[in-house]
């Protein structure tokens, strides 16, 4: 288990979970800094008492205890609390050190790593918190610096190098604790942001058309209008559903929607045709659009016998109609938008759907001279179509059928 880990768990508990969006690194990183800060600081308490320094001793185990103190505002949510409390105690233990141990006892180099720790202990709302952290920090170190010949050591416990040492290694100890919380962190972030952009391009080809769908991606401003002079249109209805649904749980109507649509969706996928949308009980497919399909009447027709066998299936009765002709294809409106198709062509396979019958495919007279021999085509009388009038249509079915 890695120390970003370790600490999260530690941290996970309480308080982190009500913490704003982004904070929790910065909660872990005020408990590393004060944790670390507790255990330097008992550490040189039991060093000053086996050496018999009893008031260092005392000293360093209350400092000690003022750093732990800080994580009871972290346990709680309060970050920022946390951290003030931290550099408050930091600059108190900072001080005592420069006065009794000197310049050459190394403890400077805690003012070093303050500067760094400003800007991750705090939160990004309160940058001005770690500017203002940082720069007391970076102030007195400069000051240390200029007047070191003026900080002797005043009382000696260890040999001074020792203690320059010790404390070097304890604060890359704890600046690689920082950097192992913040890597964890920026890595959760980027698989985090990596699932939401799957998960968004998963939603938007459930929406649209994959080859559309890049082309909003590039150029999110682009007007998507095309013109497509040969698709083939289904429209599917599910006959008497009205009635259907009045009977039927709500849950039951959707179930059997759900089921139904579904199975239409892979045949589409299968297929290489477009589902354009469902209304209600209706279902729309495009042939041909947003990419070229030379046998697209073909396949159409066999996806409406797949369409009829799945309906059987599931014990529902639909109406077919299909026709083949140009269309203008593009994406309408900017919240909840769809990829869509009109034209003639459209409106009259919409005619052939609501003038056909149940178990049947209806289809325009120019769509079955396009079909091959292993479609029986089977003329109706001459009807009239809402706006076209009277058109000759014809019934298709597999010769196997």
């Amino acid at each position: 288990m890695g120390i970003g880990e370790l600490f999260e768990r530690m941290l996970s508990a309480r308080g982190e979970a009500h913490l704003p969006t982004g904070e929790g690194k910065h909660a872990r990183a005020v408990a590393i800094s004060a944790i670390f800060a507790t255990l330097q600081a008992w550490i040189w308490a039991l060093t000053n008492f086996a050496l018999g320094y009893g008031w260092l001793t005392v000293e360093f185990f209350v400092i000690g205890a003022l750093f732990a103190t800080a994580l009871i505002p972290i346990r709680r949510g309060l970050v920022t609390v946390g951290a003030i409390m931290f550099f408050f105690v930091a600059f108190i233990q900072v001080g005592f050190s420069q006065y009794f141990f000197g310049y050459d006892s190394g403890s400077w180099v805690y003012l070093a790593v303050l500067i760094v720790v400003a800007f991750l202990v705090f939160p990004r709302r309160q940058l001005a918190l770690s500017i203002l952290c940082a720069t007391i920090s970076a102030l007195i170190l400069i000051a240390v610096t200029f007047w070191q010949d003026d900080l002797p050591v005043r009382f000696i416990t260890t040999d001074p190098a020792l203690s320059t040492v010790l404390n070097i290694a304890t604060l890359c100890i704890l600046l690689g604790a920082l950097s192992a919380v913040f890597v964890r962190a920026v890595n959760k972030s980027e698989d985090a942001l990596v699932e939401a952009h799957r998960r968004s391009d998963e939603l938007l080809l459930n929406a649209i058309p994959e080859s559309i769908a890049e082309r909003l991606k590039d150029n999110g401003r682009e007007l998507i209008a095309d013109r497509h002079p040969d698709v083939s249109i289904m429209f599917v209805d599910v006959a008497g559903f009205t009635e259907l649904s009045a009977r039927q749980d709500p849950t039951e109507t959707v179930n059997l929607l759900n089921a139904l649509f579904s199975d239409f969706d892979n045949i589409c996928d299968q297929m290489g045709i477009e589902k354009i949308r469902t209304i209600g009980d209706g279902y729309m497919v495009v042939g041909g659009a947003p990419q070229h399909l030379p046998d697209h009447t073909i396949k159409m027709a066999d996806a409406a016998m797949s369409f009829l066998h799945i309906a059987q299936r599931h014990n529902i009765n639909i109406r077919i109609g299909i026709n083949a002709g140009e269309v203008v294809a593009g994406i309408v409106g900017t919240r909840r938008f769809h990829y869509d198709v009109w034209g003639d062509a459209v409106n009259v396979a919409a005619r052939l759907e609501t003038s056909g019958e149940v178990g049947k495919v209806h289809v325009s007279e120019e769509y079955a001279a396009r079909l091959p021999s292993q479609f029986k085509v089977i003329e109706r009388p001459p009807l009239e179509l809402k706006g076209k009038g009277i058109m000759q249509t014809c019934f298709i079915e597999h010769c196997s059928d």
